[in-house]
């Protein structure tokens, strides 16, 4: 309706119809003489136009709609109000309007403002509409008039608003405020439930066998369609809380009782380390009062001729300079040479202390800045390494084994930056990881050498010159389960079957050499959890297939690695107890 005020031009009632009927004369909320069918053109005159509200359809006229939105004042009244007296018209006139150039606000400009901002409120507050419903016209108690309750709820539409609401869902409720009410009828959510609010309610709607029908997820709420389905849960909780309340008076009392066991027990050992406390102390007491006479007897011997005993500050210099000395020449030079620190006296313990804690501060310190970036982010994908394949058998021999982002060879990045770069990868997709790996069918369980390329979005599988096979969005990845011996096979599993040809159609089977490394790039690139990636420890893993069957995979020690199909199509594959060896065979 701006546009059409502001074209130059003869801008008309019958103009801004038209350009309605060709900007949302499509859209199934509205209609027009000129695009409805032939019934409902009988009940729409060529000026009219109908919206389609969920409460009933509203007809509107379209004439006078320009000139009731230009709703424009002229200059010179605006100029009168601005000089009134009363502060109420002037501050519906302010004088800024007149000093600016700005073209005058629309009443549909207006209209949009003024609703913008009552929605700010409204979406900041929490608003309950009460109606208040007049019993009588004579202000007496226990009274009630029928027909004239009945007048008042007719034309305040409270008859409306039941129907709508029971066409609907009556319950609605955010999932926090329902998930804190109920969560106590249900042992997995109540006390030690760390998940999302909307996972407590789905576990809560499942422990209370709602039926399908009688509850829908929003995205903020949770939906349910009849009274009684809440009147039972209600009656559960009620249930509940007597339940708790006789819990908690149980656990009161027990509190109380042990309280009191308690101050009677801290009484009588209080009463019974007082009085040892004293018989110990009258014994201590005995005992110095002995040794000092007899130190006395002693050292008046000894000594009985001087005053001072330099000898014995002598002795301590000696004892402390002589161990600074063998502290110099044993001084270790790594945090792991900590065993060469010399056993100091007792009388230079504490400084002996005071120093070892000095100099390691001071190794930690020169150690730190030799780390470089590149060495940081080695030892930060060494340790999320460690965190996921700690009990895998050939865990160790990664350690030493430096990770890298690429494992192609020149000419594989030459044909990666030409074809796949060129023509597979989107503009806004990085390459994070590039390996050669071999991929096992999901039925027959054949091998196939594939390229494996990792990027920020999704993981490519590719054939050797580099055309594409499958693809699979990150996001889609649910698990990865991980053979616990030394065979480096590994299965993505995916959340289900994708739309696009080109995405994989099941989980992933694949078998690299390097195979902590492929997965640790894979989670660190998705940002996936350590609990993501399992081991199978129990000797197996199962795995969809195309039509919606599972696969089967087996792992056995033996002499060398090989892989051969079981009883019943299931995968075998033995792995060695020694060193890994790249020889794949095929039974």
């Amino acid at each position: 309706m701006d546009e059409e005020c502001l074209r130059p031009g003869n801008a008309t009632d019958e103009t801004f119809l038209e350009k309605m009927n060709r900007t949302v004369g499509r859209h199934h909320h509205y209609i027009s003489h000129a695009v409805a069918d032939t019934t409902t053109r009988k009940t729409i005159k060529r000026d009219q136009f109908r919206l389609l509200h969920y409460a009933g359809d509203v007809t509107y006229n379209s004439r006078g709609f320009l000139d009731k939105n230009n709703d424009c004042l002229y200059r010179d009244l605006k100029d009168v109000m601005c000089q009134a007296k009363n502060p109420i018209l002037v501050e519906c006139f302010p004088v800024e309007e007149l000093q600016g150039k700005k073209r005058p606000e629309t009443s549909s400009s207006q209209f949009r403002t003024s609703l913008a901002h009552l929605m700010e409120i409204l979406m900041s507050k929490q608003p309950s509409y009460i109606r208040c419903i007049k019993p009588n016209d004579h202000k007496r108690p226990y009274t009630f008039d029928e027909d004239l309750v009945k007048h008042q709820v007719k034309y305040l539409g409270l008859l409306e608003n039941v129907r709508v609401r029971r066409a609907g869902f009556a319950y609605r409720r955010p999932y926090e405020v329902f998930y804190k009410r109920y969560r106590c009828l249900c042992p997995e959510t109540w006390l030690n439930f760390k998940g999302q609010a909307r996972h407590g309610v789905e576990i809560l709607v499942k422990h209370f066998e709602y039926q399908e029908n009688e509850y829908q997820f929003g995205k903020t709420k949770l939906f349910v369609r009849f009274p009684k389905t809440i009147f039972t849960t209600e009656d559960m909780l009620l249930q509940k809380k007597k339940e708790m309340a006789t819990v908690i008076q149980k656990m009161v009392r027990g509190f109380l009782c042990r309280i009191k066991f308690l101050l009677y027990k801290w009484a009588a050992t209080k009463i019974s380390t007082l009085w040892r406390g004293h018989c110990a102390r009258l014994e201590l007491l005995r005992r110095r009062k002995a040794a000092a006479t007899i130190r006395q007897f002693v050292k008046g011997f000894i000594f009985r001729h001087v005053m001072d005993c330099p000898e014995h500050k002598i002795f301590l210099r000696h004892t402390r300079i002589n161990f600074l000395l063998r502290l110099r020449d044993r001084l270790p030079t790594s945090l792991c040479q900590f065993y060469l620190w010399p056993e100091p006296p007792k009388i230079v313990q504490q400084a002996s202390d005071m120093l070892k804690v000095l100099y390691k501060r001071i190794l930690i310190h020169k150690y730190c800045r030799t780390i470089t970036p590149t060495k940081k982010k080695q030892l930060d994908e060494k340790v999320i390494a460690q965190n996921m394949f700690q009990e895998k058998d050939d865990y160790l021999d990664s350690v030493s084994e430096e990770f890298v982002t690429s494992r192609l060879t020149k000419h594989q990045e030459v044909m990666c930056n030409n074809v796949f770069i060129g023509s597979i990868k989107s503009k806004n997709e990085k390459i994070r990881y590039s390996s050669p790996i071999m991929k096992l069918d999901r039925t027959g369980y054949r091998t196939r050498q594939r390229i494996l390329l990792v990027t920020d979005v999704r993981l490519y599988l590719l054939t050797m010159d580099f055309k594409l096979k499958e693809r699979l969005p990150l996001k889609d990845i649910q698990e990865i389960e991980v053979s616990p011996l030394r065979d480096g096979l590994f299965v993505i599993h995916t959340k289900g079957e994708q739309m696009d040809s080109s995405c994989c159609k099941g989980d992933l089977i694949l078998l690299s050499d390097h195979c902590i490394e492929c997965i640790t790039k894979i989670v660190i690139t998705g940002q996936f959890r350590d609990s993501m990636v399992k081991l199978a420890i129990d000797g197996s893993i199962t795995h969809s297939l195309n039509n919606g069957k599972q696969g089967y995979i087996e792992f056995i020690r033996g002499a060398r690695f090989l892989l051969k199909r079981g009883k019943h199509g299931l995968l075998q594959v033995v792995s060695t107890a020694a060193e890994k060896t790249n020889e794949r065979l095929i039974n």
